[in-house]
C-alpha cells in the first residue's frame, strides 16, 4: 500500500501567509533531518491547491526549493483540486510551473465536486444541471490527460452523505436533517461513462469520511468494502482516507490514537486499498515536526509506516515479505512469527496460515536470516492474555513479541496478527506486557 500524507498546512491552520510559508520551509528545507524516516517511506506529499497556488504566486523561490527537495527524496506530489476554473488554468498556473521546476506530479484528486455543485454551494457553480456537471467533469479529466497523460486523476466525494446502490443495505450516515445525496454508485457510473465517451478515464476513487462516520453508519465497513470491490472490478485504484473528526477537534493525542485504531479496523475488516492518505483538515495535530516527538503529524506517519511495514496490514498490496528458500531452491513468502532453536513459526502470505518450518529443510542463508531476526526481536511467552486500550476496549490475544514501544499479538478469535503501539494501550496493559519481555 502506498502512503501519501497531507497535514493541515493552510492559512486557516497556520494563522497567515508568513506562518504557512515558514512551516513549508521547515518541512522541506530547514528541518529535513527531523522526518527522514517518514520521507523515505511515503510515496507522495499531498498539497491543498489554495496554499500551493499562493506559493506559486507569492514565493516561487521557496516552492522551487521544496520541489528540489522532494525530487531528491524521490517524493511525488499529489494535489487536491477543484474544477470550476477548468483544466487550462490548472495546467498553466500549477502543473506547468511545477514540472518546469523538476517536480513530479503523481496525481490530482478533485474535492467533492458533486457534493458542492449539486448540494452545498450551488451558487458558486454555473452548471445548470447534474448532467452538465458530469460533462464538465469528463471535460476536465480529458483536458488534463491530453497534456499530462501520466498524471492519475481521482474523485473524492463524501461517501457517507450518499447511499451505495441499496439504501436499505448501505445507507447514508444517520442523524441530522440533511437528506441523502443519492446513489454514489450511480454517480461514479455516470462519470465513468462520460469519460469513456471522451476517450479517457478516472484512475482513482477516494470515499471521504471521518472514522467516526464509518462506525456510526449501519454496515459502514461493508459499504466501504462494496465500494472497493466496485473500483477494482473496473481497474480503478481504491484510496482509503485516514483521519478522524473527533480527535481532530479534540487533541493531537486523540487524533493519533483514533487513526491508529482505524488502521487496525481496516485490517480487521479485510479492506485492501491501493493507497492510504493520512490527512488532517482539523486543528489537530498542531505540529508537523519532529517525527520523534509524540503526537506530531510526522510521528503519527512514522508509526503508521512501521505498522504497515511490519505486516499488520493484512490486505496491503505492497506489504514487504520475507522470502525463505529451502535446499531445493523453492521459495516461501511469509511473515516471521517466532524463531526457536530448530525451527521457525511463520505465516504464509498466500493463504495467511501459520506453519512451522524446520531449519533442516532451509538453505543456510535462510537459517541465518531467521537467526538474525530472532536476535533483533525479543519473543514473549505465548500465553492467552487480555489487553485493554485507552478507550477501555479489551482483546483476548496471544503475545508473540514485545518490542521497545509495541507488542505483536495474535488475536484469539480471528487468529490475525497485529502490531499494537504501547501508545494505544492502557498503562496497566503496557506494564503487564512489558513484564513478559
Amino acid at each position: 500500500m502506498e502512503l501519501s500524507i497531507c497535514p493541515a498546512m493552510t492559512f486557516k491552520h497556520k494563522g497567515g501567509e508568513d506562518e504557512l510559508f515558514r512551516a513549508y520551509e521547515d518541512l522541506f528545507v530547514e528541518r529535513l533531518d527531523e522526518w527522514q524516516f517518514v520521507s523515505a517511506n511515503i510515496a507522495q506529499f499531498k498539497f491543498y491547491i489554495t496554499p500551493l497556488g499562493r506559493l506559486l504566486r507569492s514565493n516561487p523561490e521557496l516552492l522551487e526549493k521544496m520541489v528540489k527537495s522532494m525530487s531528491a527524496m524521490d517524493l511525488g506530489i499529489g494535489i487536491e483540486v477543484g474544477i470550476r476554473h477548468g483544466h487550462e488554468q490548472l495546467i498553466k498556473g500549477t502543473l506547468d510551473p511545477i514540472t518546469k521546476m523538476g517536480g513530479r506530479v503523481d496525481y490530482l484528486v478533485t474535492d467533492n465536486v458533486f457534493v458542492k455543485s449539486q448540494h452545498r454551494f450551488t451558487e458558486d457553480y454555473t452548471w445548470e444541471s447534474y448532467e452538465e456537471a458530469v460533462e464538465a467533469y469528463a471535460t476536465f479529466v480529458a483536458g488534463i490527460k491530453a497534456k499530462y497523460p501520466d498524471i492519475k486523476i481521482g474523485i473524492i466525494e463524501a461517501a457517507f452523505r450518499f447511499y451505495w446502490e441499496d439504501p436499505e443495505k448501505f445507507p447514508e450516515e444517520p442523524g441530522g436533517k440533511k437528506k441523502s445525496y443519492g446513489d454514489l454508485k450511480q454517480l461514479l457510473e455516470d462519470v465513468n461513462a462520460a469519460c469513456a465517451r471522451k476517450g479517457t478515464r478516472v484512475d482513482m476513487f477516494q470515499p471521504e469520511y471521518s472514522y467516526s462516520r464509518i462506525e456510526a453508519t449501519p454496515n459502514g465497513w461493508e459499504k466501504l468494502k462494496a465500494i472497493e470491490t466496485y473500483c477494482y472490478e473496473r481497474g480503478i485504484d481504491f484510496i482509503f482516507l485516514f483521519n478522524d473528526h473527533e480527535g481532530g477537534n479534540e487533541s493531537d493525542e486523540q487524533f493519533h490514537h483514533n487513526v491508529i485504531h482505524c488502521l487496525n479496523e481496516v485490517q480487521r475488516n479485510g479492506l485492501n486499498p491501493s493507497m492510504g492518505t493520512l490527512q488532517s483538515w482539523y486543528a489537530h495535530p498542531k505540529e508537523e515536526l519532529p517525527e520523534s516527538k509524540p503526537y506530531t503529524f510526522t510521528h503519527l506517519a512514522k508509526e503508521f509506516v512501521e505498522i504497515n511495514n511490519n505486516g499488520q496490514w493484512s490486505g496491503s498490496t505492497q506489504r514487504p515479505a520475507v522470502e525463505l528458500v529451502d535446499q531445493k531452491g523453492r521459495v516461501l513468502k511469509c511473515e516471521i512469527l517466532s524463531v526457536g532453536d530448530r525451527d521457525a513459526e511463520v505465516k504464509r502470505l498466500q493463504d495467511g496460515q501459520p506453519v512451522k518450518v524446520p531449519f533442516a529443510v532451509l538453505s543456510s542463508e535462510s537459517v541465518d536470516l531467521l537467526k538474525t531476526w530472532a536476535a533483533d526481536n525479543t519473543s514473549a511467552q505465548a500465553s492467552l492474555v487480555e489487553i485493554v486500550d485507552k478507550k477501555n476496549r479489551s482483546m483476548q490475544c496471544v503475545i508473540l513479541m514485545v518490542g521497545d514501544d509495541y507488542v505483536q499479538v495474535k488475536q484469539a478469535t480471528s487468529g490475525q496478527i497485529w502490531k499494537i503501539p504501547f501508545s494505544n494501550l492502557s498503562a496497566k496493559s503496557v506494564a503487564e506486557v512489558k513484564a513478559l519481555k
